[in-house]
């Protein structure tokens, strides 16, 4: 059984952020647990090998459960510390801001009611980039992949309608204020997506200190599929660059 210092938390983000690598990141240490899609509306919550499997559910079963109460579902299962080895000091899950927002409110309440949750604000500098990275996404021209060297020789393009994308950066940074104000109540851990690629050790330090855990050097474990440079995926770059360049977000296509 755990002690009753275990830190829970939450990453919260927009889409394309680096949430997988961060949580790949976060599980290379042996004193944190953290999971992914857990909180779905549909699909099996796989709990993996870091949550015993002495709690007498099966997946189906813990699926009812978190359909008919997720914050139920998320307090007696993922942070429930009888379910952890003693050496477990920090449980976590990513929680979208859509999904917080839309499809379990009940959650969102109750961890703002929380004021114990520990919140990792997972931001991404440049938006431009966040927001081709998202389109490409959905257009299934790319992805986060695992254990994997290889890259793809074609490199994918995408237009972009300016308008469109200046409308999504806008949403995204009003949406990431009101984050911020809703869990001004709570400890909060501001880290960019910038950060982790560059594997930034004194901001990995502060994590760990954040989630109050013994200090190592967290192993990333991601690759990404896509070329860094806008010139490469961007089709109407130059475009792109001349109408951003008379606008605010100027330094995204820099």
């Amino acid at each position: 059984m755990m002690s009753n210092s275990q830190t829970k938390f939450i990453i919260t983000c927009a889409p394309r952020t680096g949430s997988t690598m961060l949580r790949m990141m976060l599980n290379s240490h042996p004193e944190i647990a953290c999971y992914g899609e857990v909180m779905t509306l549909k699909g099996e919550p796989n709990l993996g090998k870091k949550h015993q499997n002495y709690i007498g559910k099966t997946s189906q079963e813990l699926a009812q459960i978190r359909a008919e109460n997720p914050a139920n579902f998320l307090y007696n299962y993922i942070w429930n510390q009888e379910h952890y080895q003693d050496n477990c000091k920090a449980i976590g899950l990513k929680l979208k801001y859509r999904q917080l927002q839309e499809e379990f409110k009940d959650v969102f309440q109750a961890i703002l009611d929380d004021k114990e949750i520990r919140i990792i604000h997972l931001t991404r500098r440049n938006l431009l980039k966040r927001y081709i990275s998202n389109r490409l996404a959905a257009s299934g021209k790319t992805s986060t992949v695992i254990f994997n060297s290889e890259k793809s020789q074609l490199q994918p393009k995408v237009t972009v309608d300016v308008d469109k994308c200046i409308e999504d950066i806008l949403s995204v940074q009003q949406t990431e204020a009101q984050f911020r104000k809703e869990f001004k109540q709570h400890k909060i851990f501001e880290v960019a997506y910038e950060e982790l690629v560059m594997s930034n050790s004194k901001i990995l330090a502060k994590l760990m200190n954040f989630l109050e855990v013994d200090f190592i050097n967290l192993q990333p474990v991601t690759e990404k599929v896509n070329s860094d440079s806008l010139e490469d995926i961007i089709e109407n770059y130059d475009v792109v660059k001349n109408k951003l360049s008379q606008t605010k977000y100027a330094t995204f296509i820099g």
